[in-house]
């Protein structure tokens, strides 16, 4: 890989982030001011510049309402944060951590950062998925890749390596804000997921709100939650999340904040097996979704044969002690559960790159996608095109009619979800073709086509099957959120960075997109001197190559980059 195309693996956590980048065909863990990870929190100094990471936290006393963590949560919700006079949006915030990963990338590896692999919960939507992206790019990062979180754990760990044995491994993750679990088949060159199920709300910052509460109750004075203040809330919540962290370690943790009401102090103690009490009943859900996994992906517990641990809330030693007990298999500690995310996406990025990888992943739909129909009893109703388990990239189509004669237009409505009721899925989105050839007496028919690719961002296809008349859209408006401007943000981006952003762009020789996509076309070209290439691959692959070509004489480079994003990811099934 040249300079200009090093690929960097980003782990947006929502309590902590990390970097990491391939080199000699391992991870190497990217520090972030001394440290391995760095707090996922954004907060303003007494001059009014934006300040990223520890700290950030370190304000969170002095500026509690301009300070903000946890914002993961909140990706394509449209929520606003307000920091000084400024307000914005979770993926602003959340550009604003990339950011700062991306410079320290860039100091450490002395060459511009610009490509990454970012990772995302199994169980993100469209528009969360989107949101992310958008962070990548008002970050000045090209976003490769979104890799769901477990599979990127379970592509760092791989122990097969070495080995013709396949096993099931059953990746638990469960983070600040997020739960994940998949069923990964792990064999000697690959790493396929069967399964995924999860829950974007459910995690260790939900633990920290019981125990919170928990505090308040033990507590020997009259107080109440609505009777903090701001101040004293964050307080409390650094203390207790001090306490959980102490708990995994240790059997007893003290709560201690000095003046904390008036001028009485908190002083609680708290034993594991209370604690232990406390998130039963939230651990117990996460059952639920491995069960579910379980379920899709045809395996019973005996079929497993290791756990793997992601993510910081696996610390409890409550985790890893009721997957011994409810599957009897003691958890793989291997790899550190806090970092074994990012690593995961520096090996992807590293086999993006053309870096000699010993192991590719196959990855899977964690959701199923719809579109809406009138059904005969006059209500609407859902019919999958994609359904939950389709290994990425995924296009799927099926055939539908308009509902009566002469009509000259029909809506497509995209649904996201795994009922058949259209009222308990998403409406992710909706578009209309029009001016369909019209008959008196036949009603139409209407090809949709799926096409889901390796980021798990759908585009929809309508062709007109008489016609081939057809309006293809890629979703980017979800439900009734409205989709983030980004000319603004990011005009907002460099007044604020003082144009830095665009100083970094022009770090890069305009050369460089070429130099990717050149790269793509060259082992495309070699592919196509295989004898065993299917008909059907070399006919795509020759197609994209044109468009390619034309594009580049045409001076477009948004044409050729997207065209060469397509044929990199057949490639990639290929090879």
């Amino acid at each position: 890989m040249s300079q200009k195309e090093i690929i960097v693996g980003i782990d947006l956590g929502t309590t902590n982030s990390s970097i990491s980048v391939l080199e000699n065909g391992k991870p190497k863990i990217i520090k972030i001011d001394g440290s391995s990870s760095m707090p996922s929190c954004v907060s303003i100094d007494d001059e009014g510049n934006i300040i990223v990471g520890q700290s950030a936290v370190n304000q969170l006393l002095v500026k509690p309402n301009d300070t903000h963590f946890s914002v993961k949560r909140h990706m394509g919700s449209g929520k606003i944060f307000s920091i000084g006079d400024e307000e914005y949006r979770a993926e602003e915030i959340s550009a604003f951590i990339l950011r700062k990963l991306r410079e320290e990338a860039q100091n450490e590896l002395g060459h511009p950062v610009k490509k990454a692999v970012i990772t995302v919960p199994a169980y993100f939507k469209e528009d969360q998925r989107l949101a992310t992206s958008n962070a990548a790019e008002l970050a000045g990062l090209d976003c490769v890749r979104l890799l769901n979180e477990p599979t990127a754990a379970a592509l760092a760990y791989n122990p097969n390596r070495g080995s013709d044995q396949n096993e099931n491994i059953l990746v638990y993750d469960l983070g600040g804000g997020t739960f994940d679990v998949s069923l990964v088949t792990s064999s000697e060159d690959l790493v396929e997921v069967k399964s995924s199920h999860g829950d974007t709300h459910l995690g260790g910052d939900d633990i920290d709100e019981l125990l919170i509460d928990f505090i308040i109750d033990k507590a020997q004075m009259l107080i109440d939650r609505e009777s903090l203040s701001t101040t004293q809330l964050l307080r409390l919540r650094r203390a207790c999340e001090a306490a959980k962290r102490k708990l995994s370690n240790q059997a007893t943790a003290e709560i201690s904040e000095e003046y904390f009401f008036n001028d009485e102090h908190l002083k609680i103690e708290i034993f594991r097996h209370e604690f232990n009490e406390l998130v039963a009943p939230l651990l117990e859900k996460t059952w639920t979704s491995v069960h579910a996994a379980l379920n899709d992906a045809g395996l019973v517990p005996s079929n497993l044969n290791k756990i793997l641990l992601v993510g910081g809330s696996t610390h409890m030693p409550i985790v890893s002690n009721s997957m011994e007990e409810r599957l009897g298999i003691t958890p793989q500690f291997d790899v550190n559960p806090d970092l074994i995310v990012t690593m995961g996406a520096a090996l992807q990025a590293g086999i993006i790159g053309g870096e000699k990888v010993e192991a590719i992943l196959v990855d899977i739909s964690a959701h199923t996608y719809s579109t809406g129909v009138l059904e005969n009893h006059g209500g609407i109703g859902c019919i999958p095109i994609i359904k939950r388990g389709s290994p990425l990239p995924c296009v799927k189509s099926d055939l539908f009619y308009t509902t009566h004669p002469a009509q000259d237009e029909v809506e497509i409505d995209v649904y996201q979800g795994e009922s058949r009721l259209p009222d308990e899925n998403d409406l992710i989105g909706a578009f209309t073709i029009e001016d369909l050839s019209t008959s008196q007496s036949e009603l139409q028919p209407i090809i949709c086509e799926y096409a889901l690719d390796l980021n798990g961002m759908l585009k929809v296809t309508a062709t007109e099957k008489n016609t081939g008349h057809a309006k293809t859209v890629t979703l980017d408006t979800r439900g009734t959120q409205q989709s983030l401007d980004l000319t603004a943000a990011k005009e907002k981006m460099a007044v604020l960075y003082e144009d830095e952003l665009t100083d970094n762009d022009s770090m890069l020789d305009s050369s460089s997109e070429n130099t990717a996509a050149d790269q793509i076309v060259a082992r495309a070209e070699k592919t196509l001197e295989s004898d065993t290439l299917g008909d059907e691959d070399r006919t795509e692959i020759t197609s994209l190559l044109e468009k390619i070509a034309t594009s580049k004489q045409q001076g477009a480079p948004e044409s050729v980059s997207a065209a060469a994003n397509q044929l990199d990811d057949i490639l990639f099934y290929i090879e």
